[in-house]
């Protein structure tokens, strides 16, 4: 036996049957199996389900007869929430009942004619890793969808936080529409480039902030709103790498911008006392 099919022991398997088409064969051929299965055997549709909902099993064979049966049994399952790997015993192959288990959620038909041990735990084990593989991308996407739910709250949070402090230090501080737009397409443009690929295009926004006169809470004030709308983005960069590269422009710009009317301030103070000294002098009439 296939060293891959070792992983098939101590799997429990229930084989639901209609006593009219009960496959006596069945529990002796999976006990003489090279694989240690655990069987368990019901009758009915009604004790099937009971059986599935008082233990867990790893794959569920089904004959009840007629076939309609067990794709209703398939059907009802799926319904409630069953998601165990199920499949339909059939004398024959038959391609209409096939499609028709496929779509109601089952795993397929083994066909019991010419099929050996052997193919029937082959069959098993597919349907069980499939089972498997499946649940496990169910959990990694909840488990992916979670992430992003929490990393969104986050983000909400912090822009709720400094918009707070914002308002706290600078409570004149409004947004500045005119340039939104702007700031906005300059910072989605410098995330991906970094800031030292986009100082050109900072440079030149440099100026319209000044020829609006654009304080530097103003200026934090639509970095916010620019930066709140790009971690709303489906398929962003991860936030922490978005931020930190959007508070390297902000701060560039901030920095530049102070300069600047630290400068202007430091030029006015500078030809206020010219003037003062100049006039002291006894040379203003």
């Amino acid at each position: 036996m296939a060293q891959t099919l070792q992983i098939l022991n101590g799997l429990k398997v229930l084989h639901v049957a209609s006593l009219a088409a009960r496959e006596n064969w069945l529990e002796k051929a999976l006990r003489e199996a090279p694989v240690k299965l655990k069987f368990h055997e019901v009758h009915g549709s009604f004790e099937g389900m009971k059986a599935l909902q008082s233990e867990a099993f790893d794959v569920v064979l089904l004959s009840i007869r007629p076939l309609k049966s067990s794709l209703d049994f398939i059907d009802g399952c799926r319904t409630s929430g069953v998601t165990v790997p199920m499949m339909i015993l059939g004398r024959k192959k038959d391609s209409d009942i096939m499609t028709q288990c496929c779509e109601r959620g089952g795993n397929g038909i083994i066909s019991l004619e010419n099929t050996t041990i052997s193919d029937l735990l082959w069959q098993i084990f597919f349907a069980v890793q499939s089972s498997r593989q499946s649940a496990q991308n169910a959990e990694l996407r909840n488990r992916l969808e979670q992430e992003t739910l929490r990393k969104s709250e986050e983000n909400d949070l912090f822009i709720a936080n400094q918009r707070s402090m914002l308002r706290e230090e600078y409570p004149n501080a409004a947004p500045t529409h005119s340039l939104e737009s702007r700031y906005l397409e300059l910072l989605k443009h410098s995330i991906p480039l970094g800031i030292s690929r986009s100082t050109q295009e900072t440079k030149e926004f440099l100026p319209l902030l000044i020829k609006e006169k654009i304080s530097a809470a103003e200026l934090f004030h639509m970095h916010l709103n620019a930066l709140e709308r790009i971690l709303k983005t489906p398929g962003r960069k991860s936030s922490l790498h978005l931020m930190n590269r959007a508070n390297m422009l902000v701060n560039q710009l901030m920095i530049a911008l102070t300069d600047h009317y630290r400068q202007d301030a430091e030029n006015a103070q500078t030809q206020s006392s010219a003037f003062n000294d100049f006039a002291s002098n006894g040379e203003v009439y």
